[in-house]
């Protein structure tokens, strides 16, 4: 009988473990998706080329941002950046139509009620009528805007998961409230892209993805092994017994070397002036070992 309920209760147990697993499976929520390295930078920089070009606009000073990108994480994503890089620029008094919601919520009770009934839409307005009747509520609750700057995007992340093909393209649009009319004349936009595998910005990202430690080592097996599989031209040059010759040669296997530095080992980042004094110290270790194998070569090896 003890061992009948045992099993019975341990049958249970078990049973509820994989009930409640198995709803939290279900149940749970997604994590974000975040956009990939390719994809953020390619953001970052359209945004900043964007708000560089936005226009100062007379009689603008109160101005309402609007991203209209699209639903998903990734585009969620890029409206922050594309509020956050317009901001940076300073050009206007930014309205952000969530942190509007937020203050009449916690506003006077005008302005909590209006929200309640669902004037004031959860969604920002997109075209000139419904930000006419946006900013005439918003002005009723002591919240004046001058104008609407709606920014449209096309976010294309292309066929396959590296970005390879990937696309941002930004336009921005302003709608003048006090005139009820879109300035056609303001409108700006800026694009970018990855049309190529050899684009920098792709090619800093692949290379990276493969780890320094594999990078480093390839590095040295180029180093070290390229005096030895291009033997025979280290003896023609070294028979000659110039020494400008040799100087010619031991050159151009350090720069090759250098080189190869830059995407191996830099992923082909611009260099800093930090990172030109690695390349300096690299063309140094370079330059030794060469000098060392070509000095063997002479030695030992004609």
């Amino acid at each position: 009988m003890e061992k009948q309920r045992m099993i019975k209760l341990s049958s249970i147990i078990v049973a509820l473990l994989i009930g409640g697993g198995l709803t939290y499976y279900w149940v749970k929520d997604e994590p974000k998706r975040e956009l990939n390295a390719v994809m953020k930078e390619l953001s970052i920089k359209t945004a900043k080329e964007l708000a560089q070009k936005l226009p100062r606009i007379q009689g603008f000073e109160d101005v309402l941002v609007v991203p209209i990108v699209g639903g998903r994480d990734e585009d969620t994503r890029l409206k922050d950046i594309l509020t956050n890089e317009v901001a940076a620029v300073r050009k206007y008094t930014m309205k952000d139509w969530n942190d509007i919601r937020d203050k009449l919520e916690d506003g006077p009770l005008w302005g909590q009620f209006i929200q309640k009934i669902g004037i004031v839409e959860e969604e920002p307005p997109k075209t000139l009528e419904q930000a006419k009747k946006a900013a005439k509520v918003l002005g009723t609750a002591g919240m004046n805007l001058d104008g609407v700057l709606i920014i449209e995007g096309v976010f294309d992340q292309g066929p396959n998961e590296d970005a390879l093909g990937a696309k941002v393209i930004l336009t921005a649009r302003f709608f003048n409230l006090d005139t009820g009319k879109e300035l056609k004349e303001e409108e700006v936009s800026a694009s970018n892209g990855i049309e190529s595998a050899w684009n920098l910005l792709y090619l800093t990202h692949k290379l990276d993805s493969f780890g320094f430690i594999s990078r480093f080592l390839l590095w040295i097996i180029v180093v070290c092994l390229q005096p030895w599989l291009l033997i025979n031209l280290c003896r023609a040059v070294i028979r000659r017994k110039k020494n400008e010759w040799n100087m010619v040669l031991l050159t151009t296997f350090t720069i090759i070397d250098t080189a190869l530095a830059w995407p191996l080992l830099m992923t082909m980042v611009i260099p800093g002036l930090m990172g030109i004094i690695f390349l300096v110290i690299i063309f140094g270790i370079a330059g030794y070992y060469n000098y060392d194998a070509m000095d063997y070569i002479e030695r030992r090896l004609l």
